[in-house]
């Protein structure tokens, strides 16, 4: 949708995806992520004054009930300020992120609203929280917003959409995985490059942070429908629960390939539960909601994982995420599982730009 026919007066929301925001220590502001020293595996030296004690964000394997009575992870002391927009060395940009789109949002003469969320902590928190942010909006303007949602973002703009579709004038969706798949266990397997960083977004690390279990099939039939799944070496698909701690443990995912202690297992198992209820209560057309009009962008330059090879042996059980044949995508979801659930309607453009670059060319 063009610029031009769009009412200046309605508010435009941004919301981000998967460690797409700053996170900042709450008591002294320092940032822990994103830092070029960071992306350079930089340590303290006169290059950069990277204190390597703020690199420690993970999460606590603890749960606690909160005043519903409600399982909710124990929190940190790290917040999320904003969206990432270019990320600097000694003053200078060196990595754009979402920073021409956010500049395209402020240079819109609309209203214009990024939000920034905790993107380890559970996706329903932050869709509780997002809801505050977009009703505000809506009451300020008394008007509906336009989202505009990325990545695991788009997720949590599904979650407004089911509870609160009332806020919503309108959607963009990019490279949202409304499709699941079980290639997203290869992080929690490796752990996440950043840059030349190989270590600060661990195996140990992710598996602490509840959203790493968002994206998995709930069911076999799910994997089906996604054309996800684990083969074995004859090429046959077969089924894993991921929602299911005995896998992980049976099958030595993850940080399973060791001893774990009994906490880790029910931290994991309620991880894992709150993930499932959130895909099954979210990702799904509902036929009671009155859709907005909604746009998709899915890249489809990109040779996408979407099956892991598995073997097992009496000792030990390998994982290969790179053998397998690849359909187009844009690295991490391939174009079909960018699509919302079926029945929900949508206009689809696919391209074969990043979706950084290709939400400026929509011109949201």
């Amino acid at each position: 949708m063009e610029s031009s026919s769009i009412d200046t007066n309605l508010p435009l929301v941004f919301i981000h995806g998967i460690k797409g925001s700053l996170l900042c220590r709450k008591s002294t502001k320092k940032l822990v992520f994103l830092k070029a020293c960071q992306v350079f595996n930089i340590n303290q030296t006169f290059l950069c004054s990277c204190d390597a004690e703020d690199d420690h964000f993970a999460l606590p394997l603890k749960w606690n009930e909160n005043d519903q009575r409600l399982n909710v992870q124990e929190t940190d002391d790290i917040e999320a300020p904003k969206p990432i927009d270019t990320l600097k060395l000694f003053g200078f940009p060196i990595k754009t992120v979402y920073g021409p789109f956010l500049q395209f949002g402020e240079d819109s003469n609309r209203p214009f609203y990024p939000f920034a969320y905790d993107w380890r902590r559970e996706n329903s928190e932050a869709v509780s929280k997002f809801a505050e942010f977009v009703r505000s909006i809506h009451d300020k303007h008394k008007s509906k917003v336009q989202i505009v949602a990325h990545s695991m973002g788009g997720m949590i703009t599904m979650g407004l959409l089911h509870d609160h579709s009332d806020l919503i004038h309108s959607i963009l969706f990019a490279g949202t995985p409304f499709g699941a798949g079980v290639p997203y266990l290869e992080d929690l397997t490796n752990g996440s490059v950043l840059g030349l960083n190989t270590t600060l977004l661990s195996p140990s690390v992710l598996f602490s942070f509840p959203a790493s279990f968002s994206f998995f099939p709930v069911s076999e039939q799910d994997a089906i429908d996604n054309n996800s799944s684990f083969k074995d070496p004859s090429g046959n698909h077969f089924y894993v629960d991921l929602y299911d701690s005995n896998e992980w443990i049976k099958h030595k995912l993850s940080i399973f390939g060791g001893p774990v202690s009994d906490t880790t297992v029910q931290y994991l198992q309620k991880a894992l539960d709150s993930a499932k209820s959130f895909r099954e209560r979210y990702m799904i057309f509902n036929k009671e909601i009155r859709y907005p009009p909604i746009a998709v962008l899915a890249g489809d330059a990109i040779p996408t994982k979407n099956y892991i090879l598995l073997t097992r042996t009496d000792s030990e059980t390998k994982l290969d995420f790179n053998i397998l044949d690849k359909p187009p995508g844009d690295g991490r979801i391939i174009v079909p599982n960018c699509m919302p659930p079926k029945g929900i309607p949508h206009r689809a453009y696919t391209v074969c730009v990043p979706i950084f670059a290709s939400l400026l060319l929509m011109r949201a």
